[in-house]
Parts: C-alpha cells; structure tokens; sequence
C-alpha cells in the first residue's frame, strides 16, 4: 500500500470498536446519515474507515434537530488513526437497513477532515506498520505460546485445532487470528493501531493476554 491515497475515506465512527489491517467487520447500517454514506461510498468509489469514536468538548444537544442527516453529529468524533478498505453489499433490508462486510487492508492518519455533514469525509495518508525483524521470532514464539494457554484455560477440546491453524502464521497474521476468536476492547485495539510495528502489537499483545484468563486460572 502506498503513502499516498487518490480515495477519499468516509469515516464511519463507533463506540468500542477499532479494526486493524486484515480484519473483515460485517455492520448493520441504519441510521439516516450513515446509510447516506453508503450510498456516496458506492457511487464515488470512496473508501470506508471505521474509527473508535472519541469524546469531544460538545455535550449532545437535548432536543432533536429536525433533520437525521445532522443530528448530534459531534458525539462520534472519530480519531485521527484508523483502519479503513472497500465495501461489499450484503443485502438491503425492506426497512432500509444496509448490511454491508468492510475489508480493511490499510492503516490510516487524517491529512483533513473535508466534510463533517451528514457524515465525516476525508483525505488521508498511509500509515502502514514498519518491517522489524529485531527479535520477532522470539516474540512469535511467546505470543503462540501464551495463547495457546490461554486458549487451553478456556477450551481444552480447541487446543489442538487451534495450534495447528496457529503455526504458519507471521505476527500479523496471528494478531488478526486472535481478535476472530477473543473479543478486545476498542480501546485496546486504538493502542495497536497507533503503534509503529506489528512487533510493538505482539508486546502489547503479550501484557494483555493474562486479563483474559479464567480467574480460576490464576
């Protein structure tokens, strides 16, 4: 992926949630605004990111602002880091709910927020995680070894399945097996995504690791 991006990236801010190159997010769209971005991410050959959102300086109004397209737009400010990648369509419901899979293959910074309403659009640049081959191989190997406990603790009868699925797999590609199986937080995930490298994650990665255990375990 290069630095430089010809798309512009709608953003699609969300509470506890961040994604990660690798990662394929299915999202139920139902919000006025929000099924309007799809609707321009389609028809402009947009990218999608989505983006932990964050708090901000404005409290949401009490009263409804008569138009959906520009109600309380400010309580989803998204950060400035996030993944994004192209859409498919699952289906569109007879009540208007989109059902749509994001791709994400790319890590991104905003350059500038070009549209705020109905929904945030912008130009970005590429923050792709940098090659360190420093160490990997060590840190690999303990994170494959503290997840294989940690699977252990919870699903003995998994163990075995797992730890040949786990075997070829790179740091990112273990990373990204990991969040298909264990359900992080957005925030935890935020901290990856604005790490420089996927051997910084796998660091991280191997200090969460013990939240996750059976407290019986311990």
């Amino acid at each position: 992926m290069n630095n430089e991006f010809n798309r512009k990236v709608a953003i699609f801010p969300l509470q506890d949630i961040a994604v990660l190159p690798g990662e394929t997010l299915s999202l139920q769209i139902f919000e006025p605004r929000y099924r309007k971005m799809i609707q321009e991410v389609e028809a402009n050959d947009y990218l999608l990111g989505v983006s932990l959102a964050k708090e901000t300086i404005h409290k949401a109004e009490l009263k409804y602002n008569d138009n959906p397209l520009t109600r309380n737009l400010d309580l989803y400010q998204p950060h400035s880091i996030f993944g994004c990648g192209p859409i498919t369509i699952k289906e569109r419901l007879a009540d208007e709910r989109i059902l749509i899979d994001l791709h994400v293959n790319a890590k991104v910074e905003v350059i500038e927020i070009t549209q705020t309403l109905p929904f945030y659009l912008a130009t970005v640049r590429a923050k792709p995680m940098v090659a360190s081959d420093v160490g990997e191989q060590e840190l690999l190997d303990e994170l494959k070894t503290d997840f294989m406990l940690l699977v252990n603790s919870i699903d003995a009868n998994a163990s075995m399945t797992i730890h040949r699925q786990i075997q070829t797999l790179d740091l990112e590609q273990l990373i990204i097996f990991m969040f298909s199986l264990i359900r992080f937080s957005g925030e935890f995930k935020q901290s990856l995504l604005e790490q420089e490298s996927w051997h910084d994650c796998t660091k991280l990665m191997i200090k969460k690791i013990p939240d996750y255990f059976p407290r019986t375990a311990h």
